[in-house]
């Protein structure tokens, strides 16, 4: 796991919920705890304000779905379940 996201998950999220995660929560909250419905939208913003780039959450998706897919015909990367 990524230092950062590691971070947010373990100590972030756990403070701003007020309570300790469960396996079903979501991972990205609202300041007052509740989910974010509005990710895709914060992402567009998120690049377009230090990048000037127009990227959305869904095409973000897409590359790293068909690099993984590449990967993984290259034998780099496994797929468990």
């Amino acid at each position: 796991m990524a230092p950062l996201f590691k971070l947010y998950i373990e100590n972030v999220r756990p403070t701003v919920a007020k309570r300790a995660p469960k396996a079903t929560d979501f991972i990205f909250i609202c300041s007052d705890g509740k989910p974010d419905t509005r990710l895709g939208e914060k992402v567009t913003k998120f690049f377009r304000r230090w990048f000037n780039k127009q990227y959305s959450s869904t095409m973000i998706r897409a590359v790293i779905e068909t690099r993984a897919e590449d990967l993984k015909e290259q034998n780099w990367i496994t797929v468990s379940l």
